[in-house]
């Protein structure tokens, strides 16, 4: 059976692409859940991370209570 080089360079796409997506989610994941030792952005950034909604909350201990 002969492959088609087109298809083997949209194969070789679809496996970099996987590997972009893996790696974003790790790095998702290796943000540290932040405590009241962390700075406000440093929350700020685990909820955007995390897809969380945080209109209207601007103080750190309503930011925390989000984090769950």
């Amino acid at each position: 059976m002969r492959v088609n080089p087109k298809d083997k360079e949209e194969t070789s796409l679809n496996v970099e692409k996987a590997d972009e997506s893996t790696e974003e989610n790790s790095k998702v994941e290796e943000l540290p859940k932040p405590t009241k030792d962390s700075k406000i952005s440093e929350i700020k950034a685990y909820l955007d991370a995390k897809g969380i909604d945080y209109t209207g909350k601007t103080l750190k201990d309503d930011l925390l209570a989000l984090v769950k």
